[in-house]
């Protein structure tokens, strides 16, 4: 793979962010390919579950005007 017309700014980072880290700037761009893509696939796993959890949200939801269940364990512990 080459990547051309980099910005010297660009580039001029990479080569430090690979000093600093002690690789080349080949492996600063993998490294940071990984990183990206690692992401990707968290925020894609935190999105499936929160429609996941809405899905199941909406197959228990309560009638109108359930007391919560936090309601309910202080009634009954006051009832003690």
């Amino acid at each position: 793979m080459s990547i051309r017309r980099i910005e010297p700014e660009l580039h001029d980072w990479l080569r430090e962010q690979a000093m600093q880290h002690g690789v080349n700037v080949e492996e600063e761009v993998r490294s940071l390919l990984r990183a990206a893509r690692d992401a990707a696939e968290t925020a894609r796993r935190r999105d499936e579950q929160a429609r996941w959890e809405a899905v199941f949200a909406q197959s228990i939801a309560l009638p109108p005007g359930t007391p919560a269940s936090t309601d309910i364990v202080r009634q009954m512990r006051d009832e003690r």
